[in-house]
């Protein structure tokens, strides 16, 4: 997936090979991920391998997963957690 220079995505994005040089504001999954020297990304990536260029403005955390992609797709079948006040 390749987020275009002028574009803005706001949501999480899970993809085999990312490369940012738009903005992106949420979670960034991906085999290869590439941030540009014009990105912008707010949110954590999750990545098996990275590349941050000089310039690329990034705020959140970076974690290295053998697969990524895996996780993701879990996460998602997970139920939603209850509050104890939700039950009542």
């Amino acid at each position: 997936m390749i987020v275009g220079e002028t574009a803005t995505i706001k949501g999480e994005i899970v993809a085999d090979e990312i490369v940012v040089n738009g903005r992106v504001v949420g979670r960034v999954r991906g085999l290869k991920v590439r941030l540009t020297a014009t990105a912008r990304v707010e949110g954590d990536i999750v990545h098996k391998t990275i590349a941050i260029e000089s310039g690329a403005h990034f705020e959140g955390s970076v974690q290295r997963q053998d697969d990524p992609l895996q996780n993701a797709s879990m996460a998602k079948l997970a139920p939603p957690r209850t509050s104890s006040s939700d039950a009542e």
